[in-house]
């Protein structure tokens, strides 16, 4: 140690940095050190150096598997928002499929109640004709004056039965017997 320092002397003597002593501060510690001592202190050293080096591969490990493990999930996520986009994209379609058809139900029935009642007033034509009442140009009556053959009042019966039986049928009426 000593050799040391009377080198470091030498060397700052002859390069006449003579005037710069003062900013030379050497540690206190350094210099009571025996031999020994140096070597224990560096063999100490050493050793706190190749656990922090064991520490550092370790955790140079733990970065690597750290690493992949954020690229795996990196790569489910975008599985994961793929999927999740597309399920979003069919049901935006179905929903779109959904109104378009619920639409098309609504202006069916509408045509449907509008079909219905013209085919009633289609097919049967209630007026009358004088003093008689007619279905389907079948008068229903009598008269004393003018004789009405039963066949045509019994095809107007005909007639007022089958009307009934279709109005029936629309509001869901059951007749009893």
């Amino acid at each position: 140690m000593n050799k040391a320092l009377n080198s470091l002397t030498t060397e700052i003597e002859s390069n006449d940095f003579s005037n710069y002593h003062f900013l030379i501060k050497l540690p206190v510690e350094i210099l009571p050190l025996s031999e020994e001592k140096l070597r224990s202190e560096e063999e100490k050293l050493l050793k706190d150096l190749e656990q922090l080096q064991e520490r550092e591969k370790y955790f140079e490990i733990e970065l690597k598997k750290l690493s992949e493990e954020i690229k795996q999930l990196t790569e489910e996520e975008e599985k994961y928002w793929s999927s999740f986009n597309m399920l979003e994209r069919d049901i935006y379609l179905y929903n779109k499929e959904k109104c378009y058809t619920k639409k098309k139900i609504d202006t069916y029935e509408k045509e449907i109640k509008s079909f219905a009642s013209n085919v009633i007033n289609d097919l049967f034509s209630i007026s009358y004709s004088g003093s008689y009442g007619t279905i389907n140009g079948s008068r229903m009556g009598m008269d004393s004056g003018n004789n009405i053959p039963c066949d045509e009042i019994n095809a107007g019966f005909g007639y007022i039965v089958h009307l009934t039986t279709i109005i029936a049928r629309k509001i869901n009426y059951a007749f009893k017997r």
